[in-house]
This record gives C-alpha cells, sequence and structure tokens, in this order.
C-alpha cells in the first residue's frame, strides 16, 4: 500500500472515530471536522465517503464512508458500535 493511500485510510478513520451526529428536523447525520490532509479529504470526496463544501470545516459521512471505516476500524482490531 502507499504511503498516500495510508494517509487516507487513516485520516477516514479518525474523522469516523471522532464523527458526531448532528439532528436536522427529524434526520440525522454523522458530522467530522476535516483537519486532514487536503489531498486526502479532496480523495474521499472523490471516492464518495464523505461530502463537504470546499471552504467548510467539516464534512459529512456517506453510507458507503462510514462502511469503509468500520472495515478498516476492524483490520486494526478497533471495535466501532
Amino acid at each position: 500500500m502507499e504511503r498516500e493511500e495510508i494517509i487516507e485510510e487513516l485520516s477516514l478513520l479518525l474523522m469516523y472515530l471522532t464523527a458526531f451526529q448532528e439532528e436536522k428536523g427529524e434526520e440525522t447525520a454523522l458530522r467530522t471536522w476535516k483537519n486532514y490532509s487536503f489531498e486526502a479529504v479532496d480523495n474521499l470526496v472523490d471516492k464518495g465517503y464523505i461530502l463537504t463544501r470546499h471552504g467548510n470545516k467539516s464534512a459529512y459521512f456517506l453510507d458507503e464512508g462510514i462502511a469503509k471505516a468500520k472495515k478498516i476500524a476492524a483490520a486494526y482490531g478497533i471495535k466501532v458500535d
């Protein structure tokens, strides 16, 4: 695995582990701060794992991103929900 891929995966995992629920009316969304490598965040957006706008300090997790983060956590032996 290339260095950039490792940074991307670990960034996604850390984003997931530090995420918080945001309530929007009757719906909730999993939200995270994106204080990580701009390149890694852009790649995560391109892959459909998170959703954000340029200039925002936070991002929303998409279902595929949650699933990928859980898979990465399991690979590291980290128990999540």
